[in-house]
């Protein structure tokens, strides 16, 4: 089972419709008609018209990420660490990373990136130990900060382009070296 900060959860908590069914209540939610609430949050629309949804809110405070850029002849080191994460398991459910190549045309140059997110403010989570360990760091982002910085981060951008393989929990580092 995932970590509870990584499971999907539906931030719908209430929604209101529009039934043919008159014996059917008109406003819904988990604590008031639970079935029919499941029911409709993965419907097929068939049932009736949902003509409103009531959102929560969580409150957060800032966590720790950003992107950091290694040359790309560290590439094997990296994918053996991501390969290590993935299949620790003991991984802290805070932390999360996405391994990409890219290729950078104003340089022009190939690189690794590694987007962290911590879901923490700490300022460096031992779950990157083994990623920060890599020597020749070109640029680092990562800070304590909110993840709409870290969102940001992530805008449209022409200049480079990514190549990003996927994380099987079957992956070895062999289908990469």
């Amino acid at each position: 089972m995932l970590p509870s900060v990584h499971r999907p959860r539906s931030p719908i908590a209430q929604s209101t419709h529009d039934s043919p069914h008159s014996s059917l209540p008109t406003n819904v939610n988990k604590s008031t008609n639970p079935d029919l609430f499941t029911a409709l949050k993965g419907g097929t629309n068939n049932f009736t018209i949902v003509t409103r949804y009531d959102m929560e809110t969580f409150p957060s405070e800032d966590l720790r990420g950003g992107i950091v850029t290694w040359p790309a002849f560290t590439i094997n080191q990296h994918f053996q660490s991501l390969v290590n994460f993935g299949l620790n398991p003991n991984r802290d459910p805070n932390a999360a990373l996405i391994v990409f190549q890219g290729y950078s045309t104003l340089s022009p140059t190939n690189v690794v990136r590694a987007a962290f997110d911590y879901t923490r403010p700490v300022a460096r989570p031992a779950a990157y130990k083994e990623f920060f360990a890599v020597n020749n760091t070109l640029s680092d982002s990562t800070k304590i900060q909110p993840m709409s910085a870290i969102a940001a981060e992530f805008g449209s951008d022409t200049t480079k382009r990514y190549v990003a393989p996927s994380e099987p929990s079957w992956m070895t580092a062999k289908l990469f070296l």
